[in-house]
């Protein structure tokens, strides 16, 4: 068994998937954890997953919407048409 450490978070509502970090027992279980209290102890990072998509559900979260700088983007793709133009 791996001992690699694992740590999931989503700060907004202060969720975490976490496996063999100081915050969960050392047992090679996955915890759900919101605002450091257990909400479930998985054996499978999939199973702990669909907890995970269980709360965001729950609380009805949403990413935020990005704000995309569209000149920005503009200017990305001619400085990589130049590049490849330049490229032959």
């Amino acid at each position: 068994m791996s001992r690699e450490s694992y740590r999931q978070v989503l700060p907004a509502l202060e969720l975490s998937i976490e496996r063999f970090t100081d915050a969960v027992p050392d047992d090679g279980a996955w915890y759900l954890l919101r605002a450091g209290e257990e909400l479930g102890r998985y054996r499978s990072l999939k199973a702990a997953q669909e907890g995970w998509r269980e709360v965001l559900y729950e609380a009805s979260w949403r990413p935020p919407e990005s704000q995309v700088d569209t000149a920005e983007v503009r200017r990305r793709e001619q400085m990589e048409r130049w590049a490849r133009n330049r490229a032959g």
